[in-house]
C-alpha cells in the first residue's frame, strides 16, 4: 500500500447576487493498494473493492495536515460584528438573553 496524494478539506467560496455562497469539499487521499488498484478514499469511505481497509492511513494523512484553516466566514463575521469602527456593535449577550425570554 503506498498513498500517492492528499488533499486536505477545503471551503469554495462562491459570489453570489444576494451575497456568498461557502461549499465544503472534505479532504481525500489517493491509495495505491497492495491489489495494484489506485482508488480516492475519504474519512468515510476506506474500503478497497478488495477488501482492505485503509481506514488508519487516511485518518492519519487527512490529520497531518493540523486543525485547517479558519471558515472563510470568520473575517467577515468580525468586521461586521466590531463596525468597522473598532468597538463591538451591540454585545451578542443581549440577544441571548432576549431570546431566553422568549
Amino acid at each position: 500500500m503506498r498513498v500517492i496524494d492528499r488533499r486536505g478539506g477545503h471551503y469554495d467560496v462562491r459570489e453570489l447576487a444576494h451575497g456568498r455562497d461557502y461549499v465544503w469539499h472534505p479532504g481525500c487521499v489517493v491509495v495505491e493498494c497492495d491489489c495494484g488498484r489506485r482508488e480516492v478514499f475519504t474519512l468515510s469511505r476506506s474500503v478497497c473493492v478488495c477488501g482492505a481497509d485503509h481506514a488508519g492511513v487516511v485518518r492519519r494523512e487527512l490529520l497531518a495536515g493540523g486543525p485547517g484553516e479558519e471558515p472563510p466566514w470568520e473575517r467577515d463575521y468580525r468586521e461586521w460584528l466590531l463596525g468597522g469602527g473598532g468597538r463591538l456593535l451591540r454585545s451578542e449577550l443581549c440577544d441571548w438573553e432576549e431570546w431566553e425570554e422568549i
